[in-house]
């Protein structure tokens, strides 16, 4: 039997809310990174962590990889190319389905 297509209308609707998430992400993570690079470049500068202000450059450095991390990510899901980003979800919907299935299968 062949694999069940997702539905229609189902890629199109992913695609466009992974484009708006990945802008969003790549937007609000990069003035987070400016925000704590810009305090890390500072000694004088002050952030908040766990409800204590420090101006530890080690926490500063943290505080900047961490928030390198929402660019990146953002970047990936907003430049992916459409037609890798649907084979991918293409194939991550029919194994989530099998998957779906076979507890089906066993719960009978």
């Amino acid at each position: 039997m062949p694999p069940k297509q997702p539905h229609p209308s189902v890629l199109p609707f992913i695609m466009v809310c992974s484009r708006i998430m990945g802008w969003s992400f790549f937007i609000g993570g990069s003035f987070a990174f400016i925000y704590f690079l810009l305090a890390l470049k500072n000694p004088t500068a002050v952030i908040v962590v766990n409800g204590t202000e420090t101006s530890d450059p080690h926490t500063k450095l943290m505080a900047v990889l961490f928030a390198a991390i929402f660019p990146l990510v953002g970047a990936v899901l907003a430049f992916t190319p459409r037609r890798l980003a649907e084979s991918f979800l293409a194939r991550h919907l029919q194994r989530s389905r099998e998957f779906t299935e076979s507890l089906m299968k066993d719960k009978k």
